[in-house]
């Protein structure tokens, strides 16, 4: 198993610039910002707010979905896109959902209640998956909050023999350990100058053999 500093050398050899070099952004950074401004668009603090007085919870659903649909890269993966959009078909808690969403992702910081009611709303979509519960807070707030893609953030936790308490079902030790995980590789690759927790995704990302083999 590598070692941070091995993963870091690596991660330049691959990324010349590293972390803010034209390969970074062509292939990482570039999209992942798109989509930051496409949810600060989408899920304005006013929008959201008058939308949900006017009782216009389908546009909420909607948006929710947009940015699902909108995205690329494996962000979130086809299968999990395609869930959520087969979910939203016949959905019947419109209310719930809105409701839910906007409690999860307006806040500066995540709470354990807005999280379970959020987690629940998916798990009736059929589609709780943790790149969808992370993805909207991770891009509209990407200074504290996280990306969990399992697969390779199972790899960079192994690396860095951090305990992340992993289940794939939705909760919150594993998001809140997450949390703590970004924390800790922040600082532990805080000479590649990472300005959010974007960079800190794309190291986390990039490392993964399993996405940019040797």
């Amino acid at each position: 198993m590598v070692t941070i500093a091995q993963a870091k050398l690596r991660l330049q050899e691959l990324f010349p610039g590293g972390l803010h070099g034209e390969k970074m952004k062509k292939h990482e950074r570039g999209f992942k910002d798109a989509l930051r401004q496409l949810a600060s668009d989408l899920y304005a603090a006013p929008t959201l707010h008058n939308l949900m007085q006017a009782g216009q919870y389908a546009e909420v659903v909607e948006r929710a979905y947009s940015l699902v649909k909108q995205s690329s890269n494996s962000f979130p993966a086809p299968f999990e896109k395609m869930a959520f959009g087969n979910g939203i078909k016949d959905h019947a808690r419109q209310r719930e959902f809105a409701e839910a969403f906007c409690a999860w992702v307006l806040p500066e910081q995540p709470t354990q209640p807005a999280f379970e009611v959020f987690a629940t709303e998916l798990r009736h979509l059929g589609c709780a998956k943790w790149p969808i519960l992370t993805a909207y807070r991770f891009l509209l707030h990407p200074q504290t909050d996280v990306l969990i893609k399992p697969a390779n953030l199972a790899n960079a936790a192994e690396m860095a023999r951090f305990e992340i308490n992993y289940r794939s079902e939705l909760n919150w030790l594993t998001y809140f350990s997450v949390m703590d995980f970004y924390e800790y590789m922040r600082k532990g690759i805080v000479d590649l100058d990472p300005k959010d927790n974007i960079d800190v995704q794309n190291f986390i990302w990039c490392i993964d053999p399993d996405q940019y083999p040797v």
